[in-house]
């Protein structure tokens, strides 16, 4: 008998602020899980999942990590209150602001999840753990955003799906289309 825990990391569990969901296999127990999962932890924020929630935390985090740089050129359409310029673009905006376009944007990335199936608390809390985690890659590491999308984006795969969705429209819409384009996509790669 095999014992299968599936894990889905995201790129920044290399500065400890990862986004991490596992899943047991049956013959599994709960030890082995504790133990997975506390070993995980050292990397960032873990929750164990249905592995049908797997798919979804890859569009939605593994890919999610590629998002935020984008967002940042896009603008950003927020209740009563619309921004010429994305306000995470421009320095000089007032802070208030920078903090609505980035909870407008976590917002939607976890719509894209409920959308796909994922539970709204989980959503939120993985997509809030994502934009964290990619925001101290970015100050810890020095790299400029397009290099962070060029580390998260691989061949064929669910980001740069993700990737395209998001360039197609407005940001709330296509950030929610991105992390669904990312889910579809693997869901296809996991039937392979």
């Amino acid at each position: 008998m095999a014992r299968v825990l599936r894990v889905s990391p995201n790129l920044p569990c290399v500065v400890q602020e990862g986004a991490m969901v596992m899943a047991r296999g049956r013959h599994v127990g709960s030890s082995e899980a504790r133990l997975l999962r506390t070993l995980l932890e050292a990397c960032g924020q873990c929750e164990e999942v249905p592995e049908a929630q797997v798919d979804v935390h890859t569009g939605l985090s593994g890919s999610g990590v590629a998002f935020l740089p984008v967002c940042a050129a896009h603008p950003i359409s927020l209740p009563s209150r619309a921004f010429e310029a994305s306000p995470l673009a421009d320095p000089s905006a007032p802070a208030s602001a920078l903090v609505a376009g980035v909870c407008a944007f976590s917002e939607a990335l976890a719509e894209g999840a409920i959308k796909m199936g994922m539970p709204s608390g989980l959503a939120h809390r993985i997509a809030a753990q994502t934009l964290l985690g990619t925001a101290k890659m970015l100050l810890q590491k020095g790299q400029h955003p397009a290099q962070l999308r060029t580390d998260v984006c691989t061949p064929g795969g669910t980001t740069i799906y993700g990737l395209h969705a998001l360039e197609q429209g407005g940001l709330r819409a296509a950030a929610m289309s991105s992390v669904e384009a990312a889910t579809c996509r693997a869901r296809e790669l996991s039937r392979k």
